[in-house]
């Protein structure tokens, strides 16, 4: 079965639902720190993936947003 944009982006970021934007929040910034390029020079692989986090937390951030609208 296809996964959602959604679901992709957990699974990039290793989380399980539920979660909140506050471990959202935290998983990202521990993910950025590990794969950000400063700390793999050279690394393609993690410069890749460093990319895969940024789209996964704003697409989980996005959708955290509107879901709070809805639960208004």
């Amino acid at each position: 079965p296809a996964q959602t944009p959604e679901g992709e982006a957990l699974a990039i970021m290793e989380l399980e639902p539920p979660v909140t934007l506050k471990e959202i929040k935290a998983r990202y910034k521990q993910l950025a720190k590990k794969y950000h390029p400063d700390l793999n020079p050279g690394d393609s692989k993690a410069e890749d993936l460093l990319k895969s986090i940024n789209m996964a937390y704003t697409i989980l951030k996005l959708s955290y947003a509107k879901f709070e609208k809805l639960d208004k």
